[in-house]
């Protein structure tokens, strides 16, 4: 996902390639734009039912304005819009990954790892709550 229509809200791409990576079948909820890449035998795409031209290449980018989705070679900014990488510190550094480490062994402050584990599960609690995403502390 290269552009959100809402910032801040659930974005879904569904996406299925078949016939050796020939044709795709995509699914998007918002979502105005869309890079795929590995597309080198790309023949057909048929996005939120659709059909799109496309040349087989090593990624497609795909846009959608006025409701319709088109190739958009040049992944030109129509407008000022928020994408990763330039939308602030605190977005890019959650949309890359990133790792959280437990406690473990015998700690030399046993509230302070009481706390640490506190704030792990509430991370975890939030993280679900708001990304809904799996992840794994």
């Amino acid at each position: 996902m290269d552009q959100l229509g809402k910032h801040y809200e659930r974005a879904d791409v569904d996406a299925v390639r078949s016939q050796g990576g020939a044709a795709y079948t995509i699914q998007t909820h918002n979502v105005d734009r869309l890079v795929l890449r590995e597309t080198e035998h790309a023949k057909s795409m048929k996005i939120e039912g659709m059909e799109v031209k496309v040349k087989p290449g090593v990624e497609i980018a795909l846009a959608k304005a006025g409701g319709a989705w088109k190739v958009d070679p040049v992944r030109k900014t129509i407008a000022l819009h928020k994408v990763h990488g330039l939308q602030g510190p605190i977005d890019d550094a959650f949309l890359d990954p990133f790792l959280l480490v437990r406690p473990t062994g015998t700690p030399w402050n046993n509230a302070v790892n009481q706390q640490a584990l506190r704030t792990l599960a509430h991370f975890r609690k939030q993280w679900g709550k708001y990304f809904l995403s799996l992840i794994h502390i």
